[in-house]
């Protein structure tokens, strides 16, 4: 439950935030601001309350006993988790205290200083590729799409939004490739590191996937390719039918199913090299490329026979 509930307060905090941040640059009315400010301190507030709920449940409601004298140093992971909420949670306040900065373009895409300014490539490259790896990930950029057109006021549909955003990314693009290219003379080569990441490695990744398969299933692999049995369970079973001549007409002149026999396995080994040598002499159109094992079974079943007089 408290995962849920953490869980839920997480996506609800990610959503408000973008509303907040939306509403903050798009509306006049200062009513509905602090409305929205208010909305969203409550929850900041809820899931400060749920972090610390989700904290001290794993640490104290744990299933084993000597998890729960454990501290929350002695977990880490549960440690940098709740040290990254509180940070989250600090920075969100602070944002609340101080306010939102002007803005003057597209946080995500902002513009170059100096377009032929090569002092600027990296800090063009680095926006770059935080921009990509956010336009990329799954489900992140539709949803601040859809946010964005429900909260700014504007007379285009969702579908016409997108293709303004949509547009804005690839001109966004467009200009950084323009911007990296200004930076080369007029014809110049590409140098050798970019024909190794960009060609040979991309190469070698390509007929590396087409020949995955071949190099994992064939039977010259380098890799190991065992594997052996653990467990087993044998049911020796019997199908009967039954008379048509008795006393209840449910039992009569039908199949019946049975367990005559059923049993885990008590041994499980791997045959010695003798035993593997013989066994691939008396069977020479075997493949030599396998494990053999010893399954030992009791002889008595662990199942009681389930048949009553009437069915036989």
């Amino acid at each position: 439950v408290a995962t849920l509930l953490l869980t839920v307060a997480h996506m609800t905090l990610l959503l408000s935030d973008r509303v907040f941040f939306k509403a903050h640059y798009s509306m006049r009315s200062h009513a509905t601001l602090h409305v929205i400010e208010l909305v969203n301190l409550g929850l900041i507030l809820s899931e400060f309350v749920f972090l610390h709920y989700h904290t001290i449940a794993t640490l104290w409601f744990s299933v084993n006993p000597r998890e729960e004298r454990m501290s929350l140093a002695h977990d880490w992971q549960l440690c940098v988790y709740y040290l990254a909420g509180m940070l989250y949670i600090t920075v969100c306040m602070l944002q609340i205290k101080h306010g939102l900065p002007a803005l003057g373009g597209d946080g995500l895409r902002p513009k170059s200083a100096d377009m032929f300014s090569a002092a600027n490539l990296f800090k063009e490259k680095v926006y770059y590729y935080i921009f990509m790896v956010y336009y990329n990930f799954p489900f992140l950029d539709d949803i601040s799409v859809i946010v964005d057109w429900s909260v700014v006021p504007t007379s285009l549909d969702l579908w016409m939004y997108w293709k303004v955003e949509d547009a804005h990314t690839a001109f966004y693009r467009t200009r950084h490739l323009m911007f990296v290219r200004g930076q080369s003379y007029y014809a110049e080569q590409r140098d050798v590191l970019e024909k190794f990441y960009n060609g040979w490695a991309i190469l070698c990744i390509v007929v590396l996937v087409i020949l995955m398969p071949i190099i994992v299933f064939s039977p010259f692999s380098p890799f190991p390719n065992t594997v052996l049995v653990e467990q087993a369970n044998v049911v020796l079973g019997m199908t009967v039918a039954s008379s048509c001549d008795g006393y209840d007409p449910s039992q009569l002149c039908r199949y019946v199913e049975m367990d005559l026999y059923r049993a885990p396995a008590i041994q499980i080994q791997r045959s010695n090299s003798s035993a593997t040598a013989q066994y691939l002499q008396d069977n020479p159109r075997v493949n030599t490329d396998i494990d053999i094992q010893d399954i030992k079974w009791p002889w008595f079943s662990q199942g009681a026979l389930a048949a009553s007089p009437a069915m036989l």
